[in-house]
């Protein structure tokens, strides 16, 4: 029989795969997409539940609007097997159980785990599933790892998928000798944003000549929908190194990013994955970003991207990547899309499946992680945390 795996994401604007393609969407949207048609892929039955009136299917995956409806009545409309509550819809979780089947909790961002493993002891959900390694261990260490958490908590990366788009092939520098960094997100202080205008205004003083493309939408973050690009870009030379590019369809975004030297994000540690540093690494473009954050699962330092403590670091490690020869870049570029092939959608979606066999069966999966390995872990992102200046 068919096991049906129904989405709730009563959180992001309402997206289907083509959608995505043709004109973007968040890296939670993003993930939640590429799972569901990893799962499809391998006999499962996969809907969307999420803000819209109306229904339809798109590359074999269902997709259904909330409507009038409120959630629980929404929810029980579709018949499931399993009910994954997508990242901010967690909300919905702690007033009660929205579902009678087997419920996980797909955490995609920092929570109070307080507040949810009150929830989870409520009998409200069953299972706990992080985006991270280092999500899980950070959240669950933030709370003291109480045994009954450890337990019920897991972690599967989320996946990406650059098929068909072009990988980056030419390492040298322009003529003009630009490095041309790039900003995949939403320009934020939260996302690090002010961060990046800081280390290439450093580059600028330091002789280097810089760009920064910024790619994405900040309405979100200010009404002119330019976000915090005031912030270590205050003067006009400054701002002039800015080249605003706006939200693109995945398609023309991978076109985009193999262009640019190296891709910047996640440089205050807030990151709990960062799709766009993995989408650039699948794409062979180096990437610099923090030692904090989930992104510290897929990028190895002086391998296939840079790591940084500080703003001196960053802009110390973009001068000598700058003035390094182009066959060095393109050894980076190749480690880092050798890295990824593991975080293909169909190569995650086999993670998932265990994971719903073993929920749906049971109503709980196993946990892969022993205490003594997590505690380890645990006290080494601490050490990372307190030597930061980025977080």
């Amino acid at each position: 029989m068919t096991v049906r795996i129904l989405f709730l994401n009563a959180g992001d604007k309402p997206v289907d795969l083509s959608t995505l393609q043709s004109t973007g969407a968040s890296g939670t949207v993003s993930s939640l997409l590429w799972v569901a048609k990893g799962i499809t892929e391998l006999g499962y039955s996969a809907a969307v539940l999420h803000n819209a009136d109306s229904s339809h299917i798109d590359c074999g995956i269902a997709f259904h609007g909330i409507g009038s409806h409120d959630i629980a009545a929404a929810v029980s409309r579709i018949p499931h097997d399993v009910l994954v509550v997508v990242g901010h819809s967690g909300r919905y979780l702690q007033k009660g159980r929205i579902s009678q089947r087997p419920t996980i909790y797909w955490v995609h961002n920092w929570v109070d785990l307080r507040l949810f493993g009150d929830a989870m002891q409520k009998g409200h959900f069953e299972e706990l599933l992080f985006v991270s390694k280092y999500h899980l261990i950070r959240s669950l260490a933030d709370v003291g790892m109480p045994r009954f958490l450890v337990e019920r908590s897991q972690a599967i990366a989320n996946p990406v998928h650059t098929a068909g788009a072009e990988r980056k092939i030419n390492y040298a520098l322009e003529a003009s000798d630009t490095l041309r960094v790039a900003f995949c997100g939403y320009p934020s202080a939260n996302k690090g944003f002010p961060q990046a205008c800081e280390v290439v205004n450093s580059l600028a003083s330091d002789g280097i000549n810089a760009t920064l493309s910024v790619f994405g939408d900040a309405s979100l973050y200010s009404a002119d929908g330019r976000g915090d690009s005031s912030v270590g870009c205050a003067d006009e030379e400054a701002a002039s190194r800015l080249i605003w590019r706006g939200t693109l369809g995945r398609h023309a975004l991978y076109q985009e990013m193999i262009k640019h030297d190296i891709i910047v994000g996640g440089l205050t540690g807030s990151e709990t994955f960062c799709v766009s540093l993995a989408e650039a690494q699948t794409l062979g473009v180096p990437v610099l970003s923090s030692v904090v954050g989930g992104q510290t699962d897929f990028v190895q330092s002086g391998i296939t991207g840079l790591l940084t403590r500080s703003n001196g670091r960053a802009v110390s490690e973009l001068r000598k990547f700058s003035r390094g020869s182009s066959d060095k870049r393109k050894c980076m570029g190749d480690a880092a899309m050798a890295a990824m092939a593991k975080y293909d959608y169909r190569v995650v979606a086999k993670s998932w499946a265990a994971l719903l066999e073993s929920v749906s069966s049971s109503g709980s999966a196993a946990q892969p992680f022993g205490r003594i390995e997590l505690l380890g872990a645990a006290l080494r992102v601490k050490i990372n945390r307190k030597f930061s200046n980025w977080a």
